[in-house]
């Protein structure tokens, strides 16, 4: 089994946001919403990973942050992406006033 470690981007009163990295790489990202019985879940994964390995992610997702979580869950969906992240860092509100002092 591999050993991913979640490291945790952001937390709100109903979801949650998370890398998951291995080793020192960043392998994926995934944000989980929770509803009152459900959890809803997007899973971008930024590595090669085989359909098996994507399962035994999910489980682990499940396992470490769903059902750990406070909301107990009847079901857990899980939509998977691949992608590649265009830029490191998020777009803020601070960036647009350093375009703006650009002009």
């Amino acid at each position: 089994m591999n050993e991913y470690r979640f490291e945790r981007i952001c937390r709100t009163s109903n979801s949650e946001a998370y890398l998951i990295v291995l080793g020192e790489d960043v392998v994926a990202r995934v944000d989980l919403h929770f509803t009152s019985s459900d959890v809803y879940g997007i899973l971008v994964i930024e590595q090669e990973l085989d359909e098996p390995a994507i399962e035994a992610l999910r489980g682990e997702i499940d396992e470490e942050l769903v059902m750990t979580a406070v909301t107990p869950r009847d079901d857990f969906s899980l939509a998977v992406y691949r992608g590649a992240p265009v830029r490191q860092e998020p777009f803020t509100d601070a960036d647009e006033a350093i375009d703006e002092d650009d002009e």
